[in-house]
């Protein structure tokens, strides 16, 4: 029982990381889309890294070791869902970029305004 839940919050959060980076994933949303409590999730894994390091052993299990080009293949394989997974899109970098260079900009009209009025 415990394996078929590590193995469903595994395969949400999967499905969590083709549409954002792990960095903007929380704990919460993943309990949310697996429909579990945080309870459940905290007595299976310590924290969301926990999880994605168990998804990335338990591939590794699976891959078939027969001969050392099947590993090469299966190794081959996690490298390419996981760097699929991680990656946002140029399109999404852009747009971070972009909202970062408008906050820097934002902060430094108003570092320049309260700078020359006066005020603090």
């Amino acid at each position: 029982m415990a394996e078929r839940t590590k193995i469903w919050i595994a395969d949400k959060m999967k499905e969590l990381m083709k549409a954002k980076p792990l960095d903007k994933i929380r704990v919460t949303e993943i309990c949310r889309v697996a429909e579990i409590e945080r309870p459940t999730f905290y007595y299976h894994f310590k924290d969301k890294y926990d999880l994605v390091a168990w998804i990335f052993l338990s591939d590794a299990y699976e891959t078939d070791v027969i001969s050392a080009e099947s590993a090469a293949q299966g190794m081959a394989k996690m490298r390419q869902e996981f760097t699929a997974l991680s990656l946002p899109s140029p399109r999404a970098r852009w747009l971070r970029w972009r909202r970062n260079q408008s906050y820097k900009e934002l902060r430094n009209e108003d570092s320049t305004y309260l700078l020359f009025s006066g005020k603090r």
